[in-house]
């Protein structure tokens, strides 16, 4: 039994091309370049600064005060000097007042250089003004 078959057969074929190195060429325009800048502005705000002083305490100190502290440290003094009046003279009606301790509180009062009774002249201006 014979199969059928297919031979094939190649020859060298040369076809006639011939080629050559490509030459390229780029032309271009040399590139033109502007800018546009505008001068930078610089703002700076603020508000000036302000110095006080008060000198009012140096010049109380060097005892140059204005009529309102004169004023006002008077009438503290004044305040001052009638409290002491007040209670030097509730502490001499104290001492009137405890005639238990049996002494003469009138002469002692007047003697120490009491307040109230140092303006009587004697007894008989104590009663005075006691009686008034």
């Amino acid at each position: 039994m014979q199969f059928p078959q297919i031979r094939l057969q190649t020859t060298f074929a040369q076809i006639g091309l011939q080629r050559s190195n490509p030459v390229q060429e780029i032309q271009q325009v040399p590139a033109e370049l502007s800018y546009k800048r505008t001068p930078t502005k610089m703002t700076i705000e603020r508000t000036p600064g302000q110095l006080e002083i008060d000198q009012e305490q140096a010049w109380n100190e060097r005892n140059l005060k204005g009529p309102m502290k004169l004023i006002a440290d008077n009438a503290e003094y004044a305040r001052q000097q009638a409290l002491e009046a007040i209670a030097e003279t509730v502490a001499e009606g104290n001492q009137m007042q405890a005639i238990e301790n049996k002494t003469n509180a009138i002469d002692a009062i007047v003697k120490d250089g009491g307040t109230v009774l140092a303006s009587c002249s004697g007894v008989e201006g104590v009663l005075s003004w006691i009686l008034h």
